[in-house]
C-alpha cells in the first residue's frame, strides 16, 4: 500500500461576511507569476515588511495567515486547473481574491475599451490625437488614470490639471528627444508597463526585444548599438514616470554593454542627454516640486557618470603605442561631422576612383573610435579625456601633438567655410562661435607629462587674412 506525503493546507482567507482588510505586503510578495510559468508576463513587485516566511496581520475580521509552501500560482491555460483557497470553510477560487484585481490591471495595458487616459509620445507639437496618428509622428498609449497615479509625476500633472482632453479622453502630450525613434517609443511602453506590475527588462528580455520584436537580425553589426540606446530610453522614460527602479535598471543595461561599437553612443548621452530625454510642457513647473527632485538629480548625475565611465573605458586602451587615424574624420567634413562611426554601410561608398573611408580607416576599433573621439570631442571633454589617459599610461607627446594639429586644420577649415558663406553680407563675430575663436595648443610639465590648453586667438585665418 502506497502512501502520500499531505500536502501542506491552503492558504487561509478572510470569511466573506467581514469587510475586506488591507492585503500585507508579505502575501502580496508571494502572490507571484514567473515569467517562465505564465505566457504573459507578471511579477508584483512589493517588499516584504518582515523577512520570515509567513505573515501574520490583523483586520477588521480578525487574523490570518499564509505560508509560502501552500502557493501555487499556475494558470488554467497551463495546468487546466484553478487554485483554491479556504474561505469560511468552504473551497472557493482564488478569482475572488483580491490579487485577481491585481493580475486584471496587469492585463489592461493598452486595452482601448477599459482605458480612460491617454499618453500621446511623439516629436513635433501637435496635440490632436487623428492629425497626430494620420501623421504618424506620435503613438498613443491606451491608459488608466488610477494606475498612472502610481507615478510622482503622472500624479502631479493631473492634479494640476494640466492634461488635455479630446473626444471624451483625458490625454497628455510628451514630447521626445531627437534620440527617440520608432523603436526606442517601445522602452516608454516597457516603463508603463512597470506601473501595472510587469517586471523590470532583464539582460535576456532586452536580447528578445530586439531580436524578435524589432526584429534586428543577431549577426547585425548594430544589435549592440540599438540594444544600448534603446536602454538609455527605457532609463529616461523610467525617471519620466517617476520610477528610479526602472531608469537604474536602464542605466545598468546600458553600461554592461559598453564596448567599442557603443561607446559613442554612451559619450553622447553624456554630453547631450536632452537628446534622449521625455519632456511636456508642464515640466520646468514640476521639476520645481521639492518632492520631484529626483528628476533634477537624475538629470544631473546619471549622463556624468556615464560620460566618466566611457571616457575611463577609451582612456584605459590608448596605450604609449596607439597611433592616430586621421581617416576616422577627415578634416573634409568640418567641426561637427554627422556620420555615425557604428554604421558601415556610410565607410564603403567609393566617390570615383578615390579610397572609401573603410580603404582609408584603420581596421582596429581602438584606433578607429578612438582616433574619432580625440579628434571630434569639444575641447572640455578632450582635456577630461587626456587627463584620463595620463593615468592609465603617460600620454606619448607626439600623439598628443599630431591629434592637435587634426583638431587645429578641422578648425581653421570650419572658419574658412564660416566665412566664404557669411562674408560680407553679416558681420564676422557671431554669437555661438566663440569655440571657434580658441587655439589648442600643447604642453609639457617639468615632469615631461602633456596637457593641453587653449587660447584665444580669434576667428583669423593664415589664409584668408
Amino acid at each position: 500500500m502506497t502512501t502520500s506525503t499531505p500536502s501542506p493546507p491552503p492558504p487561509t482567507l478572510p470569511s466573506s461576511s467581514s469587510s475586506p482588510s488591507p492585503l500585507a505586503p508579505s502575501v502580496v510578495k508571494l502572490f507571484q507569476v514567473s515569467r517562465k510559468a505564465c505566457s504573459s508576463t507578471f511579477q508584483l513587485r512589493v517588499r516584504s515588511a518582515t523577512s520570515s516566511s509567513s505573515s501574520t496581520e490583523s483586520g477588521s475580521s480578525g487574523t490570518y495567515s499564509t505560508s509560502a509552501t501552500s502557493i501555487r500560482s499556475n494558470t488554467a491555460e497551463n495546468n487546466n486547473e484553478v487554485a483554491v483557497a479556504t474561505v469560511g470553510g468552504s473551497q472557493a477560487s482564488l478569482v475572488d481574491h483580491p490579487i485577481h484585481a491585481f493580475r486584471q490591471v496587469r492585463y489592461m495595458f493598452g486595452s482601448a475599451t477599459t482605458a480612460d487616459f491617454h499618453i500621446l509620445l511623439g516629436h513635433n507639437s501637435v496635440l490632436d490625437p487623428l492629425l497626430a496618428t494620420q501623421a504618424g509622428f506620435h503613438t498613443i498609449f491606451f491608459l488608466h488614470m488610477a494606475t498612472m497615479a502610481l507615478s510622482p509625476f503622472m500624479q502631479y500633472l493631473m492634479d494640476a490639471m494640466v492634461y488635455q482632453q479630446q473626444n471624451g479622453f483625458q490625454y497628455i502630450h510628451v514630447a521626445a528627444g531627437p534620440a527617440f525613434n520608432a523603436y526606442a517609443f517601445m522602452a516608454f511602453s516597457e516603463a508603463l508597463r512597470a506601473l501595472y506590475g510587469a517586471p523590470l527588462v532583464s539582460h535576456d528580455w532586452l536580447f528578445d526585444i530586439v531580436t524578435q520584436f524589432m526584429g534586428v537580425h543577431l549577426n547585425a553589426t548594430n544589435i549592440n548599438v540599438v540594444r544600448v540606446r534603446w536602454a538609455l530610453c527605457y532609463a529616461t522614460s523610467g525617471i519620466f514616470l517617476g520610477r528610479m527602479d526602472v531608469a537604474n535598471r536602464g542605466i545598468d543595461l546600458a553600461m554592461s554593454l559598453m564596448a567599442w561599437d557603443t561607446v559613442e553612443i554612451l559619450i553622447d548621452f553624456g554630453m547631450a542627454p536632452h537628446n534622449y530625454f521625455l519632456t511636456c510642457r508642464q515640466m520646468k513647473d514640476v521639476t520645481r516640486n521639492a518632492s520631484l527632485n529626483f528628476i533634477k538629480e537624475f538629470e544631473k548625475n546619471a549622463p556624468k557618470n556615464v560620460l566618466h565611465e566611457a571616457l575611463q573605458f577609451i582612456g584605459s586602451f590608448v596605450t604609449p603605442n596607439f597611433h592616430s587615424s586621421a581617416a576616422a574624420f577627415p578634416p573634409a567634413f568640418g567641426p561637427s561631422p554627422e556620420l555615425d562611426l557604428t554604421d558601415e554601410r556610410l565607410e564603403y561608398i567609393h566617390f570615383g576612383g578615390r579610397p572609401s573611408l573603410a580603404d582609408l580607416a584603420s581596421r582596429d576599433p581602438v584606433a578607429r573610435v578612438a582616433s574619432a573621439m580625440l579628434l571630434t570631442l569639444p575641447f572640455d571633454i578632450f582635456a577630461r579625456l587626456v587627463g584620463i589617459m595620463n593615468v592609465h599610461y603617460r600620454v606619448d607627446e607626439g600623439l598628443l601633438r599630431e591629434v592637435v594639429r587634426y583638431r587645429e586644420q578641422r578648425r581653421l577649415k570650419a572658419i574658412e567655410a564660416w566665412k566664404k558663406r557669411v562674408w560680407p553680407t553679416q558681420p564676422l563675430y557671431e554669437d555661438g562661435l566663440e569655440e571657434l575663436a580658441n587655439e589648442e595648443v600643447v604642453a609639457v610639465s617639468e615632469e615631461g607629462v602633456p596637457s593641453v590648453f587653449r587660447r584665444r586667438v580669434g576667428l583669423k585665418h593664415p589664409q584668408m587674412l
